[in-house]
């Protein structure tokens, strides 16, 4: 395959699918720094960095692979307006969404950060470590490259999750950004559960994944939720404010820009930027320290590390929580696995 130096990690193929004509090259954007409109900017020049995977295209070429099979999917839920039948393609589906969300910027930044903070924390308050730590930056070389190696191995903790379709049946469109798949968690946080609640293995896990301006795929935990009608894989949305909401997870999770059609009005992005700022935005490494005394390895401290995730009170009204889960005992568990099987799991981030 040629060699591309050019390297997305949101692809071009995706960012075409929220323009006019799904064909256009150019799309307009939002940059959340510079709080500053771009019409007509270049899909080619967008969420690309020069060898972001890798020098010799290993990883670009086999994340190309897997964006081919999945735009014949996607062009398949456009000929039908729903889901693929094949368990093949709906497999396909879920690994492409799982792998876009670890191939970004975004995440790039999150892995570094919290293997810094971590160290930094751990060690303040030893001269010697401490201040070697706070005069440099211990990284990840190629940090996407490694959070996709992680996700690879997480690939069969997602299949068992269920997947719908969302038709945007409202005047407002869908917007996408340079960090599009958004993860959230209902279930456990209106149960105020503290740390990270969106690992791929973790009980109320969602995952919100526009794929147009009036199309949108949830996979979710159907153990844990009751979503739209269960003889059907579509879910029909009129409720402009529900598209509001969706919306301003997209600006919450973005790096550095929005992404959206030249029919979308300035006003109404600015308006959800607004008020999107009366949120936390997601991906933010913290770091708790808890002083152990006279454990099994003597006195010491327990590192606790998480990401802040998407956290809204988002509130759908074809979302349900099942009778089993409005049953479920939170306990002291530190963690809470949806299936049983993923407790002994050594695959990091699953929680």
């Amino acid at each position: 395959m040629t060699k591309k130096k050019n390297q997305h990690f949101v692809p071009q193929f995706y960012l075409r699918r929220f323009t006019k004509t799904s064909k256009s090259p150019y799309i307009d954007l939002f940059n959340c720094t510079s709080q500053k409109i771009i019409s007509k900017a270049a899909i080619k020049k967008q969420a690309s960095i020069s060898n972001f995977y890798d020098n010799d295209n290993v990883v670009e070429d086999a994340l190309s692979m897997i964006e081919e099979e999945t735009a014949k999917c996607l062009v398949k839920i456009d000929k039908m307006n729903n889901l693929p039948k094949l368990v093949s393609e709906r497999t396909t589906i879920i690994a492409f969404i799982l792998f876009q969300e670890a191939r970004t910027k975004s995440n790039g930044i999150r892995v570094d950060s919290n293997i810094n903070k971590v160290y930094k924390r751990a060690f303040e308050g030893n001269s010697e470590i401490g201040d070697f730590l706070n005069n440099h930056k211990i990284a990840v070389e190629k940090p996407a490259s490694f959070a996709l190696r992680v996700t690879a191995k997480q690939i069969l903790l997602a299949i068992d999750l269920k997947i719908k379709l969302i038709n945007n049946e409202t005047k407002q469109d869908f917007i996408t950004s340079d960090n599009p798949v958004l993860k959230y968690n209902q279930f456990l946080e209106n149960r105020k559960v503290h740390g990270g609640i969106t690992g791929v293995g973790v009980k109320g896990i969602q995952y919100f994944f526009p794929i147009d301006s009036k199309k949108c795929l949830i996979l979710y935990d159907g153990e844990t939720y009751s979503i739209g009608s269960r003889f059907s894989n579509r879910i029909i949305i009129k409720s402009e404010k529900e598209i509001e909401s969706i919306n301003i997870l997209q600006i919450l999770n973005c790096q550095d820009n929005i992404y959206f059609n030249e029919g979308t009005n300035i006003e109404y992005i600015k308006s959800i930027y607004g008020k999107s700022m009366h949120f936390e935005k997601a991906g933010v490494t913290k770091v708790d320290k808890h002083p152990q005394k006279d454990n099994f390895m003597g006195n010491g401290n327990l590192i606790h590390s998480y990401t802040t995730d998407l956290k809204i009170n988002l509130n759908l009204s074809f979302i349900r929580e099942t009778k089993r889960a409005k049953k479920y005992k939170l306990g002291n568990k530190a963690c809470h696995p949806r299936n049983k099987k993923f407790e002994n799991t050594t695959v990091p981030n699953t929680w």
